[in-house]
This record gives structure tokens, sequence and C-alpha cells, in this order.
């Protein structure tokens, strides 16, 4: 077994509970693209990747985890605005959940060499500065070389050691400070409705930035359970959702989606979901851009 990229106490909440013949729950996961056809698995077994974060899972269990697994097990009791207590915690949480996935590896590392080169131009203006002075040129040329060694070794092994060591929330402070001053709402999907969850957990318009008045961020803590973060007032924010809304998370769901989606019950719509999204990327690519709620 893996380490899971989807907390299994966050996969419980869409899973039938275990039964005598099964130790772990049972969820069942769609591929995309793919013919549609539902799997019936256990938690156990989905959403991991033998050695995916090597010495950094138990870290992850600890620190992210844990804290917030007591929280979002309340919370899926819960409707209406989250406590603001609980704000900074659940911010950590979900941002890890961005970046955890396979999903936010992928950008990372396609992140480097625009990072490098930026890297790489502050020190060699710095270099240009110090070769002002006629007795530092030859320092400034030898640190250069030693330099472009360097990056030339990061840019041609194997990154995920970047990803790695950004996946704890602590390396963007700001964006945490953020989130835990906005609003954090919990929605009910409808009765006879369910929601999904993917491997892009996280479902928001990657267009709008956090900082713009119509960002919000979308992660589902259960079948029947949507959590929200926005600047929209309490007030103006519905707890019970309408059939349309869920239905339009579900689609940016699949859409958003890297690989994989689960579900707590196998419908006929999600295989027809699914067929369309295959349909669509195979004709154009992944149109990975959601809509608002």
């Amino acid at each position: 077994m893996g380490d899971h990229y989807l907390p299994r106490h966050l996969l419980n909440g869409f899973a039938k509970p275990a039964i005598q013949s099964r130790r772990s729950a049972a969820i069942f996961r769609y591929e995309v693209p793919s013919a549609g056809a539902a799997q019936n698995l256990t938690v156990a077994t989905v959403a991991n990747e033998t050695g995916m974060y090597g010495d950094m899972e138990p870290v992850l269990q600890s620190e992210i985890e844990q804290p917030a697994n007591p929280i979002i097990e309340r919370l899926r009791r819960h409707l209406g605005p989250v406590p603001a207590a609980d704000h900074s915690v659940l911010a950590r949480y979900v941002l890890t959940a961005i970046r955890r996935v396979p999903d936010g590896r992928a950008r990372t590392v396609a992140s480097l060499p625009a990072v490098a080169a930026s890297v790489r131009q502050s020190y060699a203006e710095q270099l240009d500065q110090h070769r002002q002075f006629p007795d530092r040129v030859e320092q400034a040329d030898a640190f250069e070389k030693k330099l472009d060694a360097a990056f030339e070794k990061v840019l041609t092994e194997p990154v995920q050691w970047l990803w790695k060591k950004t996946l704890l929330p602590e390396h963007f402070e700001r964006t945490i400070r953020a989130l835990s001053v906005m609003t954090w709402f919990v929605h009910a999907a409808p009765a006879g409705k369910q929601l999904l969850i993917g491997d892009v957990p996280v479902i928001w318009n990657r267009r709008v930035g956090l900082k713009e008045k119509e960002a919000m961020w979308l992660m589902p803590i259960a079948s029947d359970r949507l959590l929200s973060v926005s600047y929209q007032r309490a007030a103006a924010l519905r707890q019970t959702l309408p059939a349309p809304t869920v239905r339009n998370h579900n689609a940016n769901t699949i859409v958003q989606a890297s690989r994989f989606i689960f579900a707590r019950d196998a419908e006929a719509w999600i295989t027809k979901a699914i067929q369309e999204e295959t349909q669509r990327r195979n004709a154009a690519g992944p149109a990975r851009e959601a809509k608002g709620l």
C-alpha cells in the first residue's frame, strides 16, 4: 500500500461503511479519460502511490491531517459558517490538499525552469555589480561558473525534491493568512444528490487570484457536504445548495481531475459525464477551468 495523496479520513466521507467481508470502507472509483466504468474498491486501496512522500508522509499525518480530522468530522454534521478558531487549521489542510496530489506535483515540477531562471537572473545582476570593482572580477567569474554548474545539475536531475520541500504550508504563510480571514462555510447537497471528489480535491477558477473579490475555493468533505472559502458574506450563502449548483460542482470536479474520480454511489450520470469529458479531452486536451459556484 502506498502513500495516500487523498487522506483516508477525507475519503471515508465519500465511502460506505466497512462490512464484515471488507476491512476498509467501500468507494467507487472512476478513471478519466475512460469509458466511464465504475470500480467498487476500498478506501485503503485507492488514491495512493508507492513512495510518493518518503519521509514526509508521517509529517503530513502529524502536522496537517491529525489537527484537521476532528474539525472535518464535526463539520460533516454542521451547516453554515465555520468558527473562526478553525480557519487556520483548515487553511493549512486545504492548501496542502492542493499541493500534495499528483496535479500539485506536476505543476510544481513544471514551474522549476521559470523559478530557476528568475533566481539565476537575480544572481547575475549581483555578480555584474561585483564586476564593477576590478579586484572582484576574478572572484565573480569563479562563482558564476559554480552557479552555472549547480543550476545545470538541478535542471537535469529529477526535481521532485522541490515539490516535497514545499509541501508544508509554512512556505506559503501569506496564503494561509489570506485564507484564514476569508469566509468559511459548509453547504449541504440536497436530498438525493451526491457530491463527487477527484484527485484534484480543491476546485477553483485558476484565472482568479486569491486576492480578487471573486475568489472562491471549494472542497467537498463528504458526499453531502461542501466546504467553501470566499469573500462573500456568510448571510449571502445558502446552507442547502440548489441541485444545479451541485451538478456544476461535480462537472468541474470531473473537468479538473488528473485521472480519478471517487463517489459513494455509482450512478449512470457519472458514467455519462466522464464519457463526455473523455471526448472533450480527446478532441482538444484537458480544459481545466472551473466555473463559479
